[in-house]
């Protein structure tokens, strides 16, 4: 086929633009060499490569038949889901899914962290590892201590505790050491009435040295035995986990710093280091005015945001995080995507960054607290108050795929064609 000396081919394009009055100039054909090329106000089932040139949109190939599945997570090369109340893996390879956890609220969306070796979950309501085991111990209840004879305790002050611990090693926490008098040389200590959580096989007993400060482990026993203790030899093992409690159910996850990071409505707490299974809920916390809607971690700081206001968070201890605003945009609630920031040459980093949904569109988090619209005054999107963001890359094309819902309000900065007419009425 041979074009006339008139024929416009169809492309390159600059981009989506509906934000521009569509007779303007973003929007008219070149009439030189070397003039931009027009934008497009709609391009439904196609996409754009980096040249501007239109495809036609691959079309899409049924792998699992799901009845009510939702929370799908690349996790540590691992694919999860939640389907009916259970968590499924998903072999990417054969199409097929090996059962996790059952008994799972399949109403709320599940979130999922790898830290360590270990994948946490939680979806506001519960939380667990995938693996089934739990995600922290509940402290051991304080035991009641009765002083016996035919030991060889001296006589003095002790401080007694107990923490549990399961078949794989997890400790639980220590509530306050109870104190205990010894009137008299040859005594022993009997511990009774306090309770467990019910996943601990064995008990692990601290007791201080006579008048001492600090309980130091002196004993482990199975949780179907009585406890008593005959002496105290002290150990190099100090009790290290008093006041440490299991996390509270998370609506939001990620790793700083060795720490594991959740918030559940406006709370925002975190975990020991690299302990990411005790969690001082008394210190450590961090309270904002509104629920939290997104939390993303980089190396050097992270992004925590309500509704209308978004903080950076940097420092290497907690003592030092300083929430500071960086932006005010409306946040769609979501998990925000973690990417190279090559894959976006008008950022100007190659490192990592995060990016979430605003009601402007997506933005993008730089590692200094920079928040990047990349969409500003080009695409125009209703505010919607959930969002799911995805990267996607295939045959040239780099792309971040947008689940938007729960549409908050139409966007007014949008571009629209409407008529405009004049009514005379005429007198005769």
């Amino acid at each position: 086929m041979t074009l006339g000396k008139d024929t416009v081919p169809l492309g390159p394009f600059r981009g989506l633009n509906n934000t521009d009055d569509p007779r303007g100039s973003p929007f008219q054909l070149p009439k030189r060499k070397g003039e931009p090329q027009p934008a497009l106000r709609v391009a439904q089932n196609v996409d754009l490569d980096r040249l501007g040139w239109v495809k036609r949109r691959t079309g899409r190939t049924k792998r699992l038949a799901l009845s009510d599945a939702h929370s799908l997570a690349s996790v540590a090369e691992r694919l999860l889901l939640v389907e009916a109340g259970e968590i499924l893996e998903v072999d990417s390879n054969s199409w097929t899914t090996q059962l996790r956890v059952s008994g799972v609220d399949s109403t709320a969306e599940m979130r999922f962290l790898f830290a360590g070796s270990e994948i946490f979950r939680s979806n506001g309501r519960a939380c667990g590892r995938v693996d089934g085991a739990p995600w922290g111990l509940a402290p051991c209840s304080q035991p009641q201590v009765t002083v016996r004879t035919g030991g060889s305790l001296r006589a003095g002050r002790y401080l007694v505790a107990v923490t549990g611990e399961t078949d794989t090693g997890l400790e639980s926490g220590s509530l306050a050491p109870v104190a205990v008098e010894v009137a008299q040389e040859g005594a022993a200590l009997e511990l009774s009435w306090f309770s467990w959580d019910a996943a601990v096989s064995s008990l692990n007993v601290y007791v201080s040295d006579t008048d001492g400060r600090q309980p130091f482990f002196v004993a482990s026993v199975p949780a179907t035995q009585p406890i008593t203790v005959h002496q105290v030899a002290l150990t190099t093992d100090p009790l290290d986990t008093f006041g440490s409690y299991p996390p509270p159910p998370a609506q939001h996850m990620d790793l700083y710093r060795g720490r594991a990071l959740g918030a559940n409505d406006n709370v925002l707490y975190w975990s020991q280091p690299l302990g990411f299974h005790h969690f001082s809920l008394a210190t450590d916390i961090q309270l904002f005015t509104a629920p939290i809607r997104m939390l993303a971690a980089l190396d050097t700081g992270f992004y925590i945001a309500t509704a209308y206001q978004t903080y950076w968070v940097e420092g290497d201890e907690p003592a030092a995080w300083q929430p500071r605003l960086v932006d005010s945009k409306l946040v769609a609630e979501g998990r925000a995507l973690r990417v190279l920031g090559r894959k976006f040459p008008a950022l100007q980093y190659d490192g990592p960054v995060v990016i979430w949904v605003t009601a402007d569109g997506p933005v993008a988090g730089l590692p200094d607290g920079r928040v990047v619209p990349l969409t500003e005054n080009q695409v125009a999107m209703d505010a919607n108050n959930k969002a799911t963001v995805a990267y996607r890359e295939s045959e040239g094309l780099r792309q971040i795929l947008l689940s938007l819902k729960d549409r908050g309000a139409s966007s007014h900065f949008a571009g629209s064609d409407r008529v405009s007419c004049t009514v005379i009425k005429a007198v005769i």
